[in-house]
């Protein structure tokens, strides 16, 4: 199930020398309605990065939730493996596509399990 989203995308330099950081924070339209944050790092490639290292979190406001690395950033798509705590609610690829404008994001995420579950 594709869920929409919408977000603010902020840029900073670092933490290393010739590195950029883009952070991703929005809200899962739901239901449940949900928070996310995408954190990229990498080295700066026009308007983007050259990924090195990505995270995402993904819960409701005050309760555990859904992270992990971003294992794939490949234009407006965006894939993560994430899991709960201790892996208490499985294995799950989130995938995002991202539609970018300004500093504005708009798009769709879907929440699958991993093969295996």
């Amino acid at each position: 199930m594709n869920s929409p989203f919408r977000g603010r995308l902020s840029v900073a330099s670092g933490p290393g020398a010739n590195e950029r950081t883009i952070t991703i924070a929005g809200r899962i339209s739901g239901p449940p309605a949900q928070r996310f944050v995408i954190v990229l790092r990498g080295t700066p490639s026009g308007g983007g990065v050259a990924l090195s290292s990505g995270t995402v979190r993904i819960g409701r406001q005050g309760a555990a939730g859904l992270s992990g690395p971003v294992v794939q950033l490949a234009g407006r798509q965006l894939i993560a493996d994430v899991s709960g705590a201790s892996g208490r609610s499985g294995r799950k690829r989130a995938q995002f596509k991202l539609t970018i404008s300004g500093s504005a994001v708009t798009g769709t995420v879907s929440l699958l399990a991993t093969s295996g579950e």
